[in-house]
């Protein structure tokens, strides 16, 4: 209520229309919501918003770009497949946020793999280099950077995050 107060508080020259106050900077109102019909009739009324936009949710595609965008920057193993995971999340009804929860899953999984990998092979170690983490209780050094994001990490999440790992993903 507290935003259709403030839309009809708005002057009838805002915007960027035909008869616009030119001295008043146009005015773009984004919103989003889960389904075309959710939004509130009050808000879809005549008068209020000019263009109403409803965009559908991200094709496997849109969802693979997306992933090669968030993982730009994160250590993947050679055998990870963007696409395939992509088109996991799609199928589960996946959206961009789906896709930043998986990876942040799958980098801890990877990392929870480093640390227990450090704990085999080095118990007690203490770290020589910036590169090596440690808690403080004195568990063993891990180097960060031997450590990357394997394809089945990935495929974990998106079952973690996203449910149904039933089919032939593992």
């Amino acid at each position: 209520s507290t935003l259709l107060n403030e839309l009809d508080g708005i002057s009838s020259g805002a915007g960027a229309g035909a008869g616009a106050d030119p001295a008043v900077p146009p005015i773009m109102l984004i919103v989003s919501c889960p389904a075309v019909s959710t939004p509130d009739e009050a808000l879809l009324r005549p008068g209020r918003l000019e263009l109403h936009c409803a965009l559908g949710p991200p094709t496997a595609q849109d969802l693979h770009e997306i992933l090669q965008l968030m993982t730009f920057s994160l250590p993947l193993e050679p055998d990870v497949d963007l696409a395939s995971i992509a088109l996991a999340a799609h199928s589960r009804g996946a959206v961009a946020a789906d896709l930043r929860a998986i990876t942040y899953e799958a980098v801890m999984q990877a990392l929870r793999a480093g640390v227990e990998s450090a704990e085999e092979k080095e118990a007690g170690l203490v770290p020589t280099t910036e590169s090596q983490v440690s808690s403080e209780r004195g568990a063993p050094a891990v180097d960060v950077s031997s450590i990357a994001i394997s394809h089945r990490q990935l495929l974990v999440a998106v079952g973690t995050k996203l449910g149904g790992l039933d089919g032939p993903l593992l």
